[in-house]
């Protein structure tokens, strides 16, 4: 989630970008996170409007399955 405002160039001044960071099963906080940048000619920044968490989300939240993928 961020807050933005339209730049005199057209482009976006970030004034705040949040992240959500899983630090163990259950334990999640909202962090702020550096500024995206550009760092390739082949990069973009993107923003996102909305999300979502689905059922299968929920496994690393309930110590089901690791971040990286494996079950438990």
């Amino acid at each position: 989630m961020s807050t933005d405002r339209p730049a005199a160039d057209g482009g976006l001044k970030w004034k705040k970008l949040l992240g959500v960071i899983m630090d163990d099963p259950g334990k999640i906080r909202m962090d702020e996170r550096e500024n995206p940048t550009i760092q390739q000619p082949t990069n973009a920044i993107i923003k996102i409007a909305a999300t979502s968490v689905r059922g299968s989300d929920l496994w690393q939240y309930r110590g089901i399955e690791d971040v990286d993928g494996r079950r438990g």
